[in-house]
């Protein structure tokens, strides 16, 4: 799965949605649903997939789909958590 299809996917399920309803060029204003509670779910699965390596920065920057996409493309470069796999 692409990095884009994967923040695609983390988010809809964060928001309970279809991952059709999340477009790549979504964001926080941009999605409803997308609450201070969803982005705290949205943190807590990409902090997993980071192995704890989520830092106060990420967590203040990663506010789209594309920021996340872009978050995923780093670990899976950097081979974190089986995301070379992705």
């Amino acid at each position: 799965m692409s990095p884009s299809d994967r923040a695609r996917q983390i988010v809809a399920n964060a928001l309970h949605v279809d991952v059709t309803a999340v477009p790549a060029d979504a964001d926080v204003a941009t999605l409803t649903g997308w609450d201070s509670i969803a982005h705290v779910n949205i943190m807590m699965v990409l902090e997993e997939l980071a192995a704890g390596q989520l830092t106060s920065d990420d967590v203040g920057n990663l506010f789209s789909v594309a920021a996340i996409s872009a978050f995923l493309a780093s670990l899976a470069a950097s081979g974190a958590n089986g995301m070379a796999q992705a």
